[in-house]
């Protein structure tokens, strides 16, 4: 049963940008390289780095990936890493991020959040529940805004929206009580639109329940994020994810690609950089 979304966007510091010279105009429908020029920019007028960079983290690359269509695996489950134009363009991308001068690397959870709450760094892209871990600054309101994500240059089919985490409730065939759980979740997430009108506007979850999209929550703006309507923002954008097969090796590819993300940030060559993953793939799931 499906739960909570990953929707994602693009956080940043509107104050801090403004100060740049930009608006929210400005970042409503643009590239990655074109969020690299801004952060270059932004960087030169503030002295402030745009985003923060876990280099054992590959969230940003399946965020890439999806965003146009394409994944680790094809429709079948084989692997699709190698020859994936989408995927090799993430890795480009990924490198020319780093190499810009507009990231900083940081290390896990802590540090990430740390960054962008603290005002170090400037932006993330990200999934829509972050706006929790955002708003616990209460003396940022009007701050911040979100904008769209920005979509893969010169790749076709590539758009602005993505995915990052998101959850799903199972029900092990084993439990004492199966039925009754397989009818709360169907009765409760399943159908109950106002319970997901409730956890949105408490928790800031962006249901998996299409129903409750038409929701009065849903259209409600956020003085924090400057009267936004955020959470149909992201509703929007939650329609528009391009569809892929995560399969069931995902964490392995992950692990894969995690491995060679020092290669990427050091300039390695992006083709022997691809190939080296597809390897390591193609051996832990046979």
């Amino acid at each position: 049963m499906p739960f909570d979304s990953g929707v994602t966007g693009l956080f940043y510091r509107s104050d801090v940008l403004q100060e740049a010279g930009y608006t929210a105009d400005d970042l409503a429908d643009i590239t990655w390289d074109r969020l690299i020029e801004i952060g270059t920019d932004v960087k030169e007028k503030t002295g402030k780095v745009l985003l923060p960079f876990d280099p054992n983290d590959a969230g940003i690359i399946r965020i890439m990936m999806q965003s146009a269509g394409s994944w680790y695996f094809n429709a079948d489950g084989s692997v699709n890493i190698a020859d994936n134009a989408v995927f090799k363009e993430a890795l480009s991308t990924y490198q020319d991020l780093v190499a810009s001068g507009i990231t900083k690397p940081v290390a896990g959870w802590t540090e990430y959040t740390g960054s962008f709450t603290s005002g170090d760094t400037v932006a993330t892209p990200t999934g829509v529940w972050m706006v929790g871990t955002i708003k616990a600054n209460a003396d940022q309101s009007g701050m911040w805004g979100i904008a769209p994500l920005p979509k893969l240059d010169g790749v076709e089919g590539a758009t602005h929206a993505s995915n990052l985490g998101g959850s799903s409730w199972y029900v092990l065939s084993s439990a004492p009580n199966k039925e009754e759980a397989i009818d709360f979740l169907a009765t409760v997430w399943g159908s109950n639109a106002d319970f997901y009108q409730d956890i949105l506007v408490g928790q800031g979850a962006v249901g998996s329940l299409l129903a409750a999209r038409e929701g009065s929550a849903y259209t409600e703006s956020d003085e924090f994020f400057g009267g936004a309507p955020v959470w149909q923002n992201f509703s929007d954008w939650l329609g528009q994810i391009p569809a892929v097969n995560y399969g069931i090796f995902t964490n392995e590819a992950d692990a894969a690609v995690i491995a060679q993300l020092p290669a990427l940030t050091s300039g390695g060559n992006v083709d022997e950089i691809a190939a080296a993953i597809d390897a390591q793939v193609r051996q832990q799931v046979q």
